[in-house]
């Protein structure tokens, strides 16, 4: 009976363990993509739409299954998303802070998937906005998946930098 319940501890603890997010490398996709944007750009901020949206950002880590992964140096979820939206800008040689075009942030949705067996996914969902212009852009990026609970969060930790490259690229696209 102590050997079962010593178990049922160690697997409850494996449950909630926590995964961490490497920092974020800018991609040749996303580069390509705003290098042929007309103008230079700045980093606004990271907002949520709703009151759970930016809760869910003012954190510095995010839900798995009974797990979580935590960004880099503890930063809020919000602050990840602006410095890489800035290291996207600085990639591409299109970041003019504080005189370029200010891009800010809503997040509609930020969601990661783990219901599947096989395939995890994100789906992210940001509004843009420049000026009085706003784009909505929806995103859903798969990834590997597995049954095991802690690989499969390290799966979508390890993902959600291409889940943030592949809707700055589809937004960087409508620029052009």
């Amino acid at each position: 009976m102590l050997k079962l319940i010593a178990a049922l501890a160690l697997f409850g603890l494996a449950g909630c363990s926590s995964l961490s997010v490497g920092p974020y490398q800018p991609s040749e996709i996303t580069k390509d993509s705003l290098e042929r944007a007309p103008d230079n750009y700045s980093v606004g901020g990271v907002s949520g739409i709703s009151r759970v949206v930016s809760d869910q950002l003012a954190k510095s880590s995010l839900p798995c299954r009974m797990q979580s992964f935590k960004m880099p140096s503890g930063q809020p979820v919000n602050v990840f998303i602006e410095n890489a939206l800035e290291a996207e800008l600085r990639a591409a040689t299109k970041l003019a802070a504080p005189e370029g075009r200010k891009i800010d942030i809503v997040v509609v949705k930020l969601e990661s998937d783990t219901s599947k067996i096989r395939n995890g996914s994100w789906v992210l969902e940001f509004q843009y906005k420049i000026g009085k212009i706003t784009r909505q852009i929806a995103t859903t990026t798969e990834y590997g998946f597995d049954v095991d609970a802690t690989e499969a969060c390290r799966n979508t930790a390890d993902s959600f930098d291409d889940a943030l490259r592949a809707n700055f690229a589809k937004f960087f696209k409508t620029l052009e």
